[in-house]
């Protein structure tokens, strides 16, 4: 059972890699050879794929699998408990954040690095301050999703 069980797990992990490797291939193409035109575009597709993995990740149906394969892993080898103890600590995780703010935040970083290129080009700060604001801001409410509501910072 826990073998087959294993077998669908990977299968879920590699649909996850897959959108997240090609949000990697478009963040390298954002970094090296994206015209200034497409910074809007990208950074709305990149957004999309996270939202997506996202998805992917927190699906209720992962969190039955996980938990199953947690509760009978008598038959799995020692690296496969470990993955699956990883994965669902990050289920866990992930569960708190809503695709929504996933989405935002993604957009958000990748919006600010042209803001950041941009500033660094022209040596001016203040093209990349409102974004470096965003992203604070952002960051406060992640902690937030975390627990971390009263934190000095």
């Amino acid at each position: 059972m826990s073998n087959s069980l294993y077998l669908e797990y990977v299968q879920k992990m590699q649909q996850i890699a897959d959108v997240n490797y090609a949000a990697a291939v478009l963040n390298w193409d954002q970094e090296i050879y994206l015209p200034e035109k497409g910074a809007a575009t990208r950074s709305r597709q990149l957004a999309t794929l996270s939202g997506i993995s996202h998805e992917l990740s927190v699906a209720p149906d992962l969190g039955v699998l996980l938990e199953s394969l947690s509760a009978h892993s008598d038959t799995l080898s020692e690296v496969e408990k470990k993955n699956i103890a990883h994965t669902l600590k990050d289920y866990h995780r992930n569960k708190k954040y809503s695709t929504e703010f996933v989405i935002k935040m993604s957009q958000t970083v990748s919006e600010a690095y042209h803001h950041w290129v941009k500033a660094r080009e022209n040596a001016d700060f203040s093209l990349f301050a409102p974004s470096l604001q965003q992203l604070v801001a952002l960051k406060r409410e992640e902690a937030a999703f975390l627990g971390y509501k009263d934190h000095p910072y």
